[in-house]
């Protein structure tokens, strides 16, 4: 008994640590300013968790590298967020650059899913069933629910806060 309440801890543990490392949220992941260049994807802290997770060490390479490609088209998404959010925000703006913006971000979102899918797929291909199942459970891989246990957006009594459990500007806003 006492064995699988470690087994469980440690699997919580992890899962925390892949959904700050794998979604830029929390203390450090570099949204506000903190932590290593600020906004920049932290290599030591993704191994960290994997690390957490049990896999190998060729496991755990090929997930950091996908990691890492994940991030990046993260990082392309957010900043056509950011220029969808400016064009929503500017009363000049007209319906048809409105129209364009949303179309842009559309796109963008289109990418950034089939990325995270070719990714997703490639790395599947290079687990264990048992590292596949651990990555699925803490999110490394796109689980649908992100690594909380919860759908995103979806706070701890089931309310809806936006799609980053309570951060507004999430890319499904």
């Amino acid at each position: 008994m006492r064995r699988s309440r470690w087994v469980v801890l440690v699997a919580v543990l992890a899962a925390m640590v892949a959904c700050t490392m794998l979604y830029g949220q929390g203390a450090g992941g570099g949204r506000r300013g903190e932590g290593p260049g600020a906004g920049a994807f932290d290599r030591e802290r993704v191994q960290f968790t994997l690390e957490l997770l049990g896999l190998s060490k060729p496991e755990t390479a090929a997930a950091l590298k996908s990691a890492e490609v994940k991030w990046k088209a993260r990082q392309a998404l957010e900043e056509e967020r950011g220029r969808l959010r400016a064009s929503g925000d500017d009363p000049q703006a007209t319906d048809k650059q409105l129209s364009q913006a949303i179309a842009s971000y559309t796109k963008a979102m289109g990418s950034y899913r089939a990325a995270v899918q070719s990714e997703d797929t490639a790395l599947a291909k290079k687990l264990s069933v048992r590292s596949r199942a651990r990555c699925l459970a803490a999110g490394v891989l796109d689980n649908g629910l992100g690594s909380g246990g919860r759908p995103r957006g979806e706070g701890r009594s089931g309310e809806r806060t936006g799609s980053r459990g309570g951060r507004r500007g999430g890319p499904g806003e």
